[in-house]
């Protein structure tokens, strides 16, 4: 994850938005600089990213519950 961290910070990203999870909050990743503003987990409104995917994955699960392939 610090890699993929410090990739973004090496193309502008100054602030990063993660919740709880450990390669989020890892050392390696605080040690890059780039700010990081936690979010609680489970807040896919306060993630624009949450967001997308879910509108993708929604096709997909109504098919699936149709019994489609």
């Amino acid at each position: 994850m610090a890699e993929v961290v410090r990739e973004w910070r090496e193309k502008g990203m100054e602030v990063w938005i993660g919740d709880r999870a450990p390669s989020h909050r890892a050392r390696k990743v605080q040690e890059v600089g780039v700010k990081w503003i936690e979010r609680p987990p489970d807040s896919p409104e306060l993630h624009p990213a949450e967001r997308i995917v879910e509108e993708l994955r929604r096709p997909v699960e109504r098919r699936e519950e149709k019994g489609g392939d």
